[in-house]
């Protein structure tokens, strides 16, 4: 154990500055064998005097300070021109901040940490302070065990400098990087030897995820433990007036599992419970926290992090509603930075060739390792990586790669999985498919590697030690010519059975010699599980604000799509007015934020579409009156193709109860009773038309414009039902009031006829039709290709006000994919957006599931 000692000079200055209050040469031993000490200096200290003591106690060399700002917290206004940064910035006031230790999420946290009172709170000003030591001690052995494995994942949001004023804000990516530069921003912040990643969250926010261990390993006290986890967590800002509502994840910061799991309420709570235990001997503390508390002379409060490592700096500020009362001084932070490097801790050019045994042992350390973040390219253990990094969650059992060799003159790489599969891959096909081959828009840098990936052979191909990844030398011809890959085991099992040659009876190809069978989606799961409804339907429900901030919500909902296909949002929100452009403004808004645009219609100048009670609705159009009934019915009936998959229709006025039904139980329950009326409504055509005199030529209604009129006309012929390659219902298109003449045969006529009144008549039948309560201000979203809905039964003498808008099939599903991907990335750092982007469907599903 390292104690620190001062020349008698400084004591005597301490002693100049504070008379006798307070015995200030156990200050040292206090920090050496307490990790803390608490000094008071005099009412007639100055902040710069407070700086020079803190310079002393800790034995630091002023011209070799640090600075607080860019290494990975909020950004803080130096006081006066000394090493002391207002603390206010660090969070609102409103708030209690949480146990931890300072700057753990930052690839460089402080060796010592000074804070200073300088202003008394109006009300208490309590700081406590916890035992990391005890901490521990206290921890589960399952808890502790979960640590280990999985590390954590800090997470928080930057915006640009420039919306500092959006209710939103809390830091920018200026701040946070010290840069004004983007380009700048997003090289510092993607970080392949610390673990970092910054990546475009939204059009207005970047997102930055670093991994970081939980325990370092001290060479004389042993493991400690040591995170900012409380602090860091969404819930800290639970009561907050703005980001109190919103869903941890999309609140300034977070913190989860390494693996990108939520910690759970138990975890979070043992957590908080064990950190409550405080510094002993309990009577000095509590002396020394009323004086803190109580005392109107500047004091300073002095603590260790990594020599004792037996307190977290800072860990909780009660203010009781007050601001900050008091500014800290990071001075001491950055000038001892000790980096306890690990064994794993070697550059690339330290390592020749990686032994197994080295390789073991990185795997074995990965989880102590010193340094922070989540990586662009995860660097993993045993190819160069400056520390092993996270568990390699992706890799799992069945995953792993146990042997990797070059046949064939290295023409091809013969690969054994640890599920027992084994395949042999094309050479080429590994060169041409890796990442490194594209830009940062993932678009191919140069036609010419066409031309070049075959002529490249593997040389050697070394295997991580926990199969988790292999890199490939390629060579071509010429040594100099040689580059080394490397490739994730997960990515290269997930496509084995589709580009690869079994080579044992567990390998099964996927597919036949002809390829895939065509685009695919990441919902195709879903779809062939359907489950038919009726009218004992529960509906689904959204709370619209969550959708909007929370991306595993959007996919939850978005697989609602799917099945049932029907949801209701609520708390979508209110329209500026009822005028046209305005009262479809909420609905637009949210179909943007999770998907998209809208379907632009042929001809009205908004994207969405707009019906009154008023009576002057009726003018425009049957279907346009809501006092006129309505048969169940599917929208775009008349549209070839019928380009309207999802269907959004926002009540802007008026709460009314409305009624849907399962196209696909009708067909399905058809298929089973009346085979034949099944087979007929499947196999031949119905054509649905009309002519379109709703919108002038300025795109605005013609009762409300003064432009010429512009009339069009449309025409779908297609079957009532239409079935998929293994004869499953993939769309029903059913409207009876845009029913067109349709040219049936004549021996067909008869026995069509009765069929298509049967469909009708369960389509109206009570039993099929789930009916629901539709508030103001909400939506009902459906899957136009199977659910069927009719007219919402309002109140006498309600106004109403009904905006629709649609969207098309391909926007849904890769909206989807793009957010299966996040979410993946998420959770299995290694793969990241440069692995995930660019598959077919089909590979893609069995990473991200």
């Amino acid at each position: 154990m390292r104690r620190f000692t001062s020349p008698l000079t400084n004591m005597a200055k301490l002693r100049k500055m504070s008379g006798a209050a307070m015995p200030h040469e156990s200050a040292f031993s206090d920090i050496a064998e307490k990790g803390y000490a608490v000094a008071s200096l005099g009412a007639s200290a100055s902040i710069r005097d407070m700086e020079a003591v803190a310079l002393q106690l800790m034995g630091v060399d002023p011209l070799s300070t640090g600075s607080y700002n860019g290494r990975g917290g909020v950004v803080r206004k130096s006081i006066d021109g000394t090493g002391f940064v207002d603390s206010a910035a660090g969070a609102p006031k409103e708030l209690t901040i949480q146990f931890h230790n300072e700057m753990a999420y930052a690839a460089e946290f402080p060796k010592y940490v000074t804070f200073a009172m300088v202003k008394q709170a109006n009300v208490d000003g309590t700081t406590t302070l916890a035992d990391n030591m005890l901490v521990q001690q206290k921890l589960s052995a399952s808890l502790l065990k979960k640590f280990h494995e999985l590390g954590v994942q800090y997470i928080r949001f930057l915006h640009d400098e420039s919306e500092k004023s959006a209710p939103d804000f809390y830091n920018s990516w200026q701040g946070a990087f010290q840069t004004s530069s983007m380009d700048v921003a997003l090289q510092n912040g993607n970080n392949r030897t610390n673990f970092s990643i910054l990546k475009k969250h939204d059009d207005r926010r970047l997102r930055h995820i670093l991994w970081c261990p939980v325990f370092h390993q001290h060479p004389t006290l042993g493991e400690l433990f040591f995170n900012s986890v409380l602090n860091r967590h969404g819930s800290w800002m639970d009561g907050h007036s703005f980001f109190g509502k919103l869903p941890n994840s999309e609140r300034p910061y977070h913190c989860t599992w390494g693996d990108g799991s939520e910690f759970n309420d138990e975890e979070l709570a043992e957590i908080r419970l064990k950190r409550r235990a405080r510094l002993v001997p309990d009577e000095c503390y509590q002396g020394q926290k009323e004086v803190w508390a109580s005392s109107t002379m500047p004091l300073m409060l002095l603590a260790t992090i990594l020599p004792k490592m037996a307190i977290s700096s800072f860990l909780c500020q009660q203010f009781n509603g007050q601001l900050v009362p008091f500014l800290y001084v990071i001075i001491v932070g950055f000038v001892a930075v000790e980096q306890v490097r690990s064994a794993a801790a070697c550059r690339a050019d330290d390592i020749a060739a990686p032994t197994a045994d080295f390789c073991d042992k990185l795997t074995e350390i990965s989880q102590w390792v010193l340094g922070k973040s989540t990586p662009l390219i995860m660097a993993l253990p045993g190819f160069g990586s400056q520390h092993a990094g996270p568990p390699f969650v992706g890799a799992t059992r069945g995953m792993r790669i146990l042997v990797a060799t070059p046949v064939n003159e290295g023409k091809q790489v013969d690969m054994e999985f640890a599920d027992g599969t084994a395949y042999r891959f094309h050479t080429a096909w590994i060169k041409d498919s890796h990442p490194n081959l594209t830009g940062n828009d993932y678009y191919r840098k140069s036609a010419q590697t066409l031309f070049e990936s075959d002529q490249y052979t593997a040389d050697t191909v070394k295997t991580a030690s926990d199969g988790s990844l292999i890199a490939v030398n390629f060579k071509n011809h010429l040594d100099e010519n040689a580059v080394t890959e490397e490739y994730p085991s997960a990515w290269l099992h997930a496509f084995a059975p589709y580009v690869g040659s079994p080579l044992n009876q567990k390998a099964k190809p996927r597919i036949n010699g002809s390829g895939l069978p065509g685009t695919g989606s990441l919902l195709d799961d879903l779809y062939k599980n359907r489950k038919p409804w009726d009218s004992s339907l529960v509906m689904p429900r959204f709370n619209g604000q969550e959708v909007l901030y929370d991306e595993n919500k959007q996919i939850e909902f978005l697989e609602a799509m799917m099945d049932p296909g029907v949801a209701v949002v609520t708390d979508v929100g209110k329209p500026k007015s009822l005028e046209h452009s305005d009262c479809g403004q909420p609905l637009e808004d949210f179909m943007f934020d999770i998907l998209g645009r809208a379907n632009q219609h042929p001809v009205r100048a908004t994207r969405f579409g707009v019906i009154h009670t008023e009576a002057r609705a009726a003018e425009a159009g049957s279907d346009y009156d809501v006092k006129n009934p309505l048969s169940m019915h599917t929208d775009h009936s008349v549209y070839h193709g019928t380009p309207g998959y999802l269907q959004f229709m926002y009540q802007a006025r008026g709460s009314v109860t409305s009624k849907v039904c399962d196209g696909l139980a009708l067909a399905e329950y058809l298929r089973e009773h009346y085979p034949k009326d099944f087979e007929m409504l499947s196999r031949i055509n119905v054509t649905h038309s009309s002519r379109n005199s709703i919108y002038a030529k300025d795109g605005q209604y013609r009762r409300e414009s003064h432009a010429e009129g512009f009339c069009f006309e449309l025409v779908h012929t297609h079957p009532v039902f239409t079935l998929d390659e293994d004869g499953s219902v993939l769309k029903v298109v059913q409207s009876e009031t845009k029913r067109g003449i349709s040219a049936l045969p004549f021996e067909a006529y008869e026995p069509y006829m009765n069929a298509y009144k049967r469909w009708m008549s369960l389509c109206e039948e009570p039993r099929f039709k789930c009916a629901f309560e539709w508030p103001e201000h909400s939506m009902v979203v459906m899957n136009n290709w199977r659910v069927l809905h009719g007219r919402a039964e309002v109140s006498a003498g309600m106004p109403r006000t009904m905006v629709f808008a649609y969207v098309m099939k391909t926007i849904y599903e890769n909206r989807h994919r793009l957010l299966k991907q996040r979410q993946a990335e998420q959770k299995k750092p290694e793969l990241n957006q440069r692995w995930l982007t660019r598959l077919p469907n089909q590979v893609l599903t069995s990473l991200v599931d």
